[in-house]
């Protein structure tokens, strides 16, 4: 009798674990799918124009980013200057949408480090 109870048990948690394992599999998928992409690198691109402080930026966000992060070039004319810059932008992904935002300065501005 108990030796019955014990390969229940060991059934009911391998039925747990495999019920588990397919909750997460498939909520990977869909997070995952061509349109939740396209709906993150919208999110993305309209993210990091909202703060580049540019009339018009153009947006070309990395398609999927890193795992953890949303990454994209901001190019255009800055308000006052007469010349276009490029930013990078970087944004933390969540299942919201991009979340703190941040962007470099001017790629023209970055400094070569030195070779050793």
């Amino acid at each position: 009798m108990q030796e019955s109870k014990s390969k229940l048990g060991v059934t009911l948690l391998g039925g747990v674990v495999v019920a588990i394992a397919s909750l997460v599999l498939y909520g990977s998928l869909w997070a995952s799918s061509p349109d939740k992409w396209d709906e993150f690198r919208k999110e993305m691109s309209d993210a990091c124009a909202a703060g580049s402080e540019m009339g018009d930026p153009a947006v070309t966000v990395d398609p999927f980013g890193t795992s953890s992060y949303g990454v994209a070039l901001v190019s255009g004319t800055r308000a006052g200057d007469t010349a276009d810059v490029t930013l990078v932008c970087v944004a933390t992904k969540s299942p919201d949408g991009p979340v703190d935002v941040e962007r470099s300065g001017p790629i023209g501005e970055f400094v070569e480090a030195a070779a050793d």
